[in-house]
């Protein structure tokens, strides 16, 4: 059988954008976005600001070394420190105040994907599958909130409509409810006041790398790196494609049948599905040479995402994403 060929629908629209820093130095580079409108850059174990000047952090109580993954910062300004994966004895979350003295210390777990700190200091954990189907009991929650001092006020693993598991998305809104995107069950769920409802279940086949969340919309950033033909809504059972121009309808492709080189295209492109219609929309994201630019491993918080391609940074915001398809 031939190699499933994907292309974009005809008067796909497409967003140029530019990196905003140019050629970090650094084997692993991250940014991580936060509360009080910042954007923090973790590379090869150090943390910088957006001028890219080093932000030290003095030695822990226990001389251990940090092993650097995320940084956040909370509304008061404390810096929130953590390591990805843990032993499951000692502490991998390390709080600093906002001049940098080291305050306190607790684990959240192992095998950390993403961690938002919300504007009442809720600490979010979501958690890759090493730590969901681990043996860290923290971990196999799916989904964790701390508090400050590292006490755990709320999980969410389990849910009767659906477990949460592989959590590769965290986003928090303006008025505070939580929105997470699991690999496993292909939904957009929210957490309001504690309550765990599921609020979009037309997601793509592949997981996107990063969720914004609007009054209007939803915006799901690049596929992730599962296969499959990543602007697909599940309908009565059956996937039904949005961007092959014949629209047939088919089931989920295996991937071996799927075309590695083709599929790899769909990286760079944002879905926009309208919350109360549910219509999806598409835009293809290019790079300053007018390049396609894969969105792999970005961070997001509220309505700002960055990324890091060839060692460029690049910002991508709702705004930018809506504009380029002239919606309200």
């Amino acid at each position: 059988m031939d190699k499933i060929k994907y292309e974009f629908p005809d008067g796909t629209k497409q967003l140029k954008i530019k990196p905003i820093i140019n050629g970090v130095k650094g084997r692993w580079i991250k940014c991580f976005p936060n509360v009080l409108g910042e954007v923090l850059i973790v590379a090869d174990n150090k943390v910088f600001d957006i001028d890219l000047n080093e932000i030290k952090f003095p030695p822990i109580s226990n001389g251990k070394n940090i092993k650097i993954g995320i940084v956040q910062r909370a509304l008061n300004g404390d810096y929130i420190v953590a390591e990805i994966r843990n032993n499951g004895i000692v502490p991998n979350c390390f709080i600093f105040d906002k001049n940098r003295t080291f305050k306190a210390m607790f684990r959240i777990g192992d095998a950390v994907e993403k961690l938002l700190v919300d504007k009442d200091y809720n600490i979010w954990v979501g958690y890759f599958d090493e730590g969901v189907f681990g043996h860290d009991q923290l971990s196999t929650n799916g989904l964790n909130c701390f508090d400050q001092n590292g006490k755990l006020i709320a999980n969410y693993w389990g849910n009767k409509d659906a477990q949460l598991q592989d959590v590769y998305n965290i986003n928090i809104s303006d008025e505070g409810a939580v929105y997470i995107f699991t690999d496993t069950c292909d939904k957009i769920v929210e957490v309001r006041n504690r309550n765990f409802a599921i609020v979009e279940d037309k997601s793509p086949a592949g997981s996107p790398n990063v969720l914004m969340i609007t009054d209007k919309y939803y915006l799901k950033l690049g596929t992730g790196y599962r296969k499959g033909d990543p602007y697909q809504t599940l309908e009565d059972g059956v996937y039904t494609s949005l961007n092959l121009k014949t629209g047939e309808t088919y089931t989920s492709p295996n991937s071996e049948l799927l075309d590695e080189n083709d599929y790899e295209i769909y990286k760079t492109c944002i879905t926009i599905i309208d919350r109360n219609s549910r219509e999806p929309q598409l835009v293809q994201v290019l790079d300053e040479n007018a390049a396609t630019m894969p969105m792999k491993y970005g961070e997001v918080y509220k309505d700002k995402a960055y990324y890091v391609v060839n060692n460029n940074i690049y910002e991508i915001t709702a705004s930018q994403i809506l504009n380029a398809l002239n919606l309200p």
